[in-house]
């Protein structure tokens, strides 16, 4: 039973085997890893890319968002200021029309104070007047009788005299 042949011989049979296996390497090494190789190395690159491109376009969006949320911030600060800009101005004005209505009040208040106080003259004025012609009757009536024409004459003068001063001390 020594017949068995080995399982590998070096015969003609070998070197075909190990010829085609070369060729065969080769073949698929040219027409199938080569191209796969390049397909992948394309492929990763594209892929690098893209998230290159995507993370470049992710921080030019936060820069935009950051620019967009400080202009935001802005106008609030401006819209802000707008806004108390106009309260003042609001409050200006409201003081303003608080002092022309006290002026305005003041100027009625004089003028009212000034029309009491030509009343009050003229109705003095006239009850003076009332007096001295009620004096000069009722002193007329009494005098007329005891007096002569000189001392009536005089006791009136003397009369209007002291009721100017008194007029004048009013």
């Amino acid at each position: 039973m020594n017949n068995a042949t080995p399982l590998v011989g070096l015969d003609v049979n070998f070197f075909f085997q190990i010829a085609n296996t070369l060729v065969l390497f080769l073949l698929l090494r040219h027409f199938l890893f080569k191209p796969v190789t390049e397909f992948m190395t394309n492929r990763t690159e594209g892929i690098k890319d893209k998230i290159e491109d995507a993370d470049r376009k992710n921080n030019e969006a936060e820069t935009l968002r950051k620019q967009y949320e400080a202009k935001i911030a802005d106008i609030n600060k401006e819209g802000e200021a707008i806004l108390n800009d106009y309260r003042n101005k609001a409050e200006a004005r409201r003081e303003e029309i608080i002092k022309d209505a006290q002026l305005e009040a003041q100027r009625i208040m004089d003028r009212t104070n000034v029309e009491i106080e030509r009343t009050k003259r003229k109705a003095l004025e006239d009850l003076k007047e009332e007096v001295v012609d009620m004096t000069l009757l009722a002193t007329t009536k009494f005098v007329d009788k005891e007096l002569d024409k000189d001392n009536h004459e005089k006791l009136i003068n003397e009369f209007i005299e002291e009721m100017r001063v008194e007029q004048w001390k009013n």
